[in-house]
Parts: structure tokens; C-alpha cells; sequence
């Protein structure tokens, strides 16, 4: 049966040994050579190692060479085994397996794979080959975000705030504490229209970097080493300085906070836009709109009269008996 394996993939190449009477034996000094296609297999020196390869005896008489074959050329390959017997010196059998350049695959999703604010990571492993032929000797790990959103600042103006603190950190942990600030952001903009858009906007900017600042620094300052000692040497550290960037922060998500959730008329809502006259204004409007039921000794479902209470703002219409 042929051998046929695709270009740049690893081929196993086995071969048995046995004797004249067909019982298997294992061999000495077993040597393989490979020929590309049209290569004259009779000089060795025309091998794609003129030394050629040393297969691995796996028992039974069974060698197995497994040869990484390059893209280039395509068809029939020859491997030309050599090996002793007792008694037989230099055996030599040549096989063939066929090279192929296969096809490409085309695959095509019904959906999108991937979506906003994913976080994907790519393992590579070990034994993957190139189209060189060389291959990863060690695992290989990518990560990578999808499109954030909302995404209302960036890492470089986190960095600009809190930088010297969190130079530690990796930008796609700071890219997701930014996300989830916005988030928080879109959550607390209670306003259904923005009294003024472009205040709105800075301050949205500026709640999101300092919220998410705030995140960061708290992580970092949970672990700082407050001191140390080694035998009569004594270190403290001195942390203080985290804890005023954390108050810092905290004023700034107020003040910008307050913009965020009036959108950007905090200081509009703060001032009358209108006034309603009180119960002792003199000046009052007086309306009759309403009804109030007559005495008990006076029950006649006409009004005649307006009277006013001390709970109410206007005058209710009812029923008194004149004198006459």
C-alpha cells in the first residue's frame, strides 16, 4: 500500500527485518537514506543526507525514522533501507511514499466567533512547524482583547494619573479595569439628556480614568511590603503615598461623579427654575375647582358658598344657610 503524507507534515517510516525463514530479526548498523522524486537511488550520495538517517528500533524487528518532509518538490519519494543480518551483511530494501502538496481548506462560520470585550488566548504548542519546516521547541501563549466598549478613556491616561504605581501591571489588566469603570459610568448617568454635552463628556472621561485608577492601586497597595527585618536590621516602607493617591482618587470620582450623573448640568440643577406662590402670598389666585360636603344639619347638594381650609391652597365650593 503507498505511503503518501502532506507536504510539511511528518512521515513515520518503518521498515521489518527477517531472516530466510521469514522470523523476524533485529538488525545491526540500520541506516535509512531519502531521495527526492527522480533521484537516481543507487549512489547514496544522492540522498538528502549522504550520511543518511538512524531509525529507532522499536522491537520485532520494526525500525521506525519519522522524517519531517519539506513543501518542495512534490511527487515520489524514495527511503532506501541498509542493515545486517548474522550471516547477511548490508541488506538493502527501497520503498517509496508520495508527497503531496494538498489543498487548501476553506472554513467558513455561519456566525462570528469572536465578539466585544472578549479576551482570547492562543496556545501555541511544541511541534508545531513552520512552512520553513522549523518547528516551536517550547508552548507559545498569545493574548489579545476584542474591541472594549464602552470604552470612555485609555490606558495612557490611567498611566499619566497612577503610572509610577502600576508600572507593574499589564496594559490588558488595565484595559479591562477601564471597561468595567465604564460600565459603572453608563450605570450612574441617570440624566436622560445631557444639559451640556461637552462637560458631560470630560467629566464621564474623568470619572472612568480615576475610577479605574482607583482599581489598580488598590490591587497593587494590598500587597506592598510595610517592612522588614533581618537580624538587627530593621526596614519599614513607607506607604503613605498610595494611600493619598487613593484619596485623591476618590475626590475626583465625587466631584466628577456628581457631572456624570446630572449630565453635565450639576451645577443647573442646583438653582431654582421656577417658584410657586405659598399660602400666604396675598396675592394669591383664588380657584374654586373643588367640592366640601355641607354639615351634618345641612346636607343640600347645591353650593352657594366657597370655603378655605388651612391644609389646602385653594378655595373648595359648598353649601351654607343664610340667616334668612
Amino acid at each position: 500500500m503507498a505511503r503518501s503524507i502532506t507536504a510539511g507534515e511528518v512521515i513515520k517510516l518503518r521498515i521489518q527485518f527477517k531472516d530466510d525463514l521469514s522470523e523476524v530479526s533485529e538488525a545491526q548498523n540500520v541506516t535509512v537514506h531519502i531521495f527526492q522524486p527522480g533521484i537516481d537511488t543507487s549512489d547514496n550520495a544522492n540522498a538528502v543526507d549522504p550520511a543518511g538517517f538512524t531509525p529507532t528500533y522499536l522491537g520485532e524487528g520494526v525500525y521506525e525514522y519519522q522524517y519531517t518532509t519539506p513543501c518542495t518538490p512534490v511527487g515520489d519519494w524514495s527511503d532506501k533501507w541498509t542493515g545486517d543480518l548474522p550471516c547477511q551483511a548490508a541488506l538493502t530494501s527501497t520503498l517509496a511514499f508520495s508527497l503531496d502538496a494538498g489543498t487548501a481548506d476553506v472554513v467558513v462560520f455561519d456566525s462570528p466567533q469572536l465578539f466585544n470585550n472578549n479576551l482570547v488566548t492562543v496556545t501555541l504548542l511544541p511541534g508545531i512547524a513552520a512552512t520553513t519546516g522549523e518547528v516551536f521547541g517550547e508552548t507559545i501563549v498569545l493574548e489579545f482583547l476584542t474591541d472594549l466598549t464602552p470604552y470612555y478613556t485609555s490606558t495612557t491616561k490611567v498611566n499619566l494619573e497612577v503610572g509610577s504605581l502600576v508600572n507593574e501591571i499589564k496594559d490588558l489588566t488595565s484595559a479591562m479595569s477601564i471597561l468595567e469603570s465604564s460600565i459603572e459610568a453608563d450605570a450612574l448617568t441617570f440624566s436622560l439628556t445631557e444639559v451640556n454635552s461637552e462637560l458631560f463628556k470630560h467629566a464621564r472621561r474623568e470619572y472612568v480614568t480615576a475610577a479605574s485608577a482607583f482599581k489598580l492601586v488598590s490591587n497593587v497597595g494590598g500587597n506592598l511590603l510595610k517592612s522588614k527585618t533581618l537580624g538587627d536590621l530593621s526596614v519599614t516602607y513607607d506607604t503613605g503615598s498610595h494611600k493619598d493617591i487613593l484619596e485623591y482618587l476618590q475626590e475626583m470620582m465625587r466631584k466628577w461623579g456628581e457631572q456624570l450623573m446630572a449630565g453635565g448640568g450639576a451645577r443647573e440643577i442646583r438653582n431654582p427654575k421656577m417658584v410657586v406662590k405659598g399660602s400666604k402670598d396675598p396675592d394669591r389666585p383664588i380657584a374654586d375647582r373643588m367640592w366640601k360636603e355641607p354639615s351634618e344639619s345641612n346636607k343640600i347638594p347645591i353650593a352657594n358658598s366657597s370655603e378655605e381650609t388651612i391644609s389646602t391652597r385653594r378655595s373648595l365650593k359648598t353649601h351654607k344657610k343664610r340667616w334668612w
